[in-house]
């Protein structure tokens, strides 16, 4: 039977909506059958929301800069040696069109090729049925808990993980290595301030986001000797500052990017996700 050229290119953008929506699905589905990390302190999550976040090496199924990725509910989360990349599928709407919002926290005067390393792998895969030529195809990606960054700043590692909507980002700081040295910037946020608590909030889009409070502790045997901190915001620029603490031992900072807040916003328009948005997500976002 032959088939006009408009058939034809019909025929090859349903199967690689099909397989594109399958390979954003699969890891999704998987994600919800994990055991999620010790509650942290914030209520009323969906079962969604609390699942963890599985990071999977990039294997040919993203932007040759990302390292590692992780998909959840309306996000895709890139690591490169550079930073964090989030990328909301939730659409602002402005003049001229709509666009994705994004969100990019980068490392201000690091070492610009760390070793990106995952821990704890998974019993999860993730699978990418691309297009119509099975040379694309990635199967079996393995999932991971945790990915390291090490020597971002000499003598420190940042190690990620977390829950959808709160990513974790443990500083793991040597005995002797300078704390000082860690600058933070936040691509596609405005109007930060830091509230009565200590919180960073932020805007993305038309959602308030918050970069939590951080914590800092030394461990001392089985006990952790907390260390004072706070955030120090200058001309765009965030840092941390600290209380004295012995320099002869290490030392770990745990700020926590809480964006559960967009997800949820994103969970309750009415409007569905775009079907050339999606492909695009899945095909050219890092």
């Amino acid at each position: 039977m032959h088939r006009s050229e408009a058939t034809k290119r019909w025929i090859r953008h349903s199967v690689a909506l099909i397989g594109v929506s399958f390979a954003m699905t699969v890891p999704l589905l998987h994600a919800r059958h994990q055991q999620p990390l010790p509650p942290t302190g914030e209520v009323g999550r969906t079962e969604e929301l609390e699942s963890s976040i599985n990071f999977e090496p990039n294997l040919g199924q993203a932007n040759e800069q990302v390292k590692f990725m992780a998909r959840g509910p309306g996000y895709t989360l890139s690591l490169t040696q550079k930073g964090a990349v989030f990328t909301f599928e939730q659409p602002e709407f402005h003049a001229g069109g709509e666009f994705s919002n994004s969100l990019t926290v980068k490392f201000v005067g690091a070492n610009t090729v760390p070793k990106l390393a995952a821990k704890d792998e998974l019993t999860t895969t993730s699978s990418y049925f691309l297009g119509t030529d099975p040379k694309k195809w990635r199967t079996g990606i393995p999932n991971y808990a945790r990915v390291t960054i090490e020597n971002v700043y000499p003598g420190i590692d940042v190690m990620y993980r977390g829950t959808h909507g709160r990513l974790q980002c443990h500083f793991l700081i040597a005995p002797g290595a300078k704390p000082e040295r860690i600058t933070l910037t936040i691509a596609g946020a405005r109007n930060p301030r830091l509230d009565a608590e200590g919180n960073l909030i932020f805007r993305s889009g038309n959602t308030e986001l918050q970069l939590y409070k951080p914590t800092a502790y030394q461990e001392a045997g089985a006990d952790k000797h907390v260390i004072s901190a706070r955030y120090l915001v200058s001309r765009g620029r965030i840092k941390f500052v600290l209380t004295d603490y012995d320099r002869t031992k290490s030392l770990v900072i745990d700020p926590v990017l809480g964006y559960a807040a967009y997800l949820t916003t994103a969970d309750a328009t009415s409007n569905p996700p775009h079907p050339s948005r999606t492909v695009k997500m899945s095909q050219e976002n890092p």
